[in-house]
């Protein structure tokens, strides 16, 4: 992203002329160097001039912390002044903090409409955010972050009572991972970790709820008919189910035909699980 930030700044420099490329051309040499605080003083007075090629890297400055302290307000406000005048890579990151719930309530409708925006304006790398982020919202096992459930979670002396679905024939349960998707997956003893398929890891990877710093390794795994199988291994930073929420939780990569598991790497966590079949609740303790 910050490649094609630089790329577009460029671009803007060469079609402002000579009054606008010396003073641009050294900001964009002192921000290559980590001068941060000479390409902000360059900068700044384009920005208020109104120039949005400059109001939205002061955007993603403001949104990185790079010269100045992190301040996702002043992104925003940026990021937004440059989206309003049709430029696109602002229109992009306004979707991204929207997409990511940063210093705004996560709202994907806002980020498809950003990313589209920016679409539209020549930015065609949104369109891979927009496959992703429908892709999330179009699955049926996939809910909008805050929406109110239909069941609450209930909270006895005893533990929390987590109320299952019925998916195509199996009792599931809804997971919000990383405070950012909710995926209903089904609860599985024999699992060792919480298990997610290739194909939606590689979906969660894209929309920036799992990082690439999350990924920790390889481990090999014993399935039920003896065979081995090497998987890749992420951390899961937090993981929520009903009112019960655990941090640092251990995550594998099963095949694009796999299902989405709840294993031990969450369940033995507790001091006890159990599965009420006349009330399909999952219980916790």
């Amino acid at each position: 992203a910050m490649r094609l930030l630089k790329l577009l700044l460029v671009l803007f420099v060469c079609a402002a002329g000579p009054a606008v490329a010396g003073p641009f051309e050294d900001a964009l040499a002192a921000y290559d160097k980590g001068d941060y605080a000479t390409a902000l003083r360059l900068w700044r007075p384009f920005a208020n001039q109104g120039y949005a090629a400059a109001q939205n890297h002061l955007g993603f400055m403001y949104e990185t912390g790079e010269g100045v302290p992190q301040d996702y307000a002043q992104a925003l406000a940026w990021y937004r002044k440059a989206a309003n005048q049709g430029y696109a890579a602002a229109q992009f990151n306004l979707g991204l903090m929207y997409h990511r719930g940063e210093g705004v309530p996560q709202d994907y409708a806002q980020a498809l409409a950003w990313y589209r925006k920016a679409v539209a304006n020549g930015l065609s790398k949104a369109q891979d955010n927009i496959t992703a982020l429908e892709a999330l919202i179009n699955n049926s096992s996939i809910t909008v972050p805050n929406a109110a459930p239909t069941t609450p979670p209930q909270r006895s002396m005893s533990g929390s009572s987590i109320q299952m679905k019925k998916d195509r024939g199996t009792y599931v349960v809804p997971v919000l991972i990383n405070n950012a998707i909710t995926l209903d997956f089904m609860v599985d003893s024999g699992a060792s970790d919480v298990s997610i398929p290739e194909d939606v890891v590689t979906t969660l990877i894209r929309a920036g709820t799992i990082r690439d710093t999350d990924f920790i390794g390889e481990r090999t795994y014993v399935l039920a008919d003896g065979s081995r199988v090497k998987s890749k291994t992420f951390r899961i930073r937090s993981l929520k189910v009903g009112d019960r929420v655990l941090e640092n939780v251990t995550g594998s990569v099963a095949d694009k035909k796999g299902t989405l598991l709840l294993g031990q790497s969450f369940l033995g966590r507790f001091k006890s699980w159990s599965i009420d079949n006349s009330k399909h609740v999952l219980v916790l303790e």
